[in-house]
């Protein structure tokens, strides 16, 4: 059934396990995937309790937090982006952020890819750099696909 992450809110889920609900089969699968995302993200193993963030991340305080570097720096309003002039990203006259000057990049054009495109960014970005989540991923859907 649910394969993929979803953009299912957590009250949304919630919803369907409140008292005198009987989740569906989709509402169990949407509520391991976002125990399993967010165990990834804080890099959560069976063995033992410590946190161990994937690439990019850390966590302060007990919050997960992006890892800032060279590239990326922490201001009053949130992530900033320090650009190099001969790089790959830049701001067009306008302010909006672009790869090579070609091809814009925000939330909104995002949204405007086609559903698969956008299942098929979302897996990449889940599993860069973590064959084990992609391999765990893949049995998951063969699993699925099974039944």
């Amino acid at each position: 059934m649910a394969k993929e992450i979803t953009d299912e809110t957590v009250s949304q889920l919630s919803a369907h396990f409140a008292p005198g609900k009987i989740p569906t089969e989709a509402a169990f699968y949407s509520l391991i995937d976002w125990a399993t995302l967010w165990r990834q993200l804080f890099g959560w193993r069976d063995s033992d309790q410590t946190y161990h963030p994937g690439v990019g991340l850390q966590v302060i305080d007990n919050r997960l937090a992006v890892k800032v570097g060279d590239g990326i720096s922490l201001e009053p309003k949130g992530l900033a982006l320090k650009l190099q002039l001969d790089g790959g990203l830049m701001l067009d006259k306008s302010g909006v952020l672009s790869v090579d000057g070609t091809v814009a990049v925000s939330a909104q054009a995002f949204k405007l890819l086609p559903e698969e495109t956008r299942k098929q960014i979302a897996k990449l970005l889940l599993n860069a750099g973590t064959g084990g989540r992609k391999q765990m991923t893949d049995d998951r859907e063969q699993k699925t696909e099974n039944r």
